[in-house]
């Protein structure tokens, strides 16, 4: 996701920012966004985004392994699926315990 400069994340709830604020480029965004990998803003958001990321991490160990049977190559298999183990531990060390267990239950 491509974002402006400047965005303001407000809660779902809140009130409309004064028209002076929406009159420079400025985004507003309501449910969450991504900065550095991480989802940022409300739960639903946090979860939906953590389980698009283990899904995306699954269907490239699937890759992985159809290329492994092809070309048997262990040092390069090893490499990319302890690559993809790091990119889950990333996701899992910046989404919130209680919103990523059900994603790693799913993830296992």
């Amino acid at each position: 996701m491509c974002l402006p400069k400047v965005v303001l994340l407000l809660p779902p709830d809140a009130p409309e920012p004064p028209t002076g604020l929406t009159n420079l480029s400025l985004k507003i965004v309501r449910d969450g966004l991504v900065l550095m990998g991480t989802g940022i803003g409300t739960p639903d958001f946090v979860v939906a985004y953590a389980a698009k990321r283990a899904g995306e991490l699954l269907r490239r160990a699937d890759l992985v392994t159809k290329f492994g049977k092809q070309l048997p190559q262990p040092a390069l298999r090893l490499r990319l699926l302890q690559f993809i183990n790091l990119s889950l531990t990333y996701t899992a060390r910046v989404t919130p315990p209680s919103l990523f267990r059900e994603v790693a239950t799913n993830f296992d």
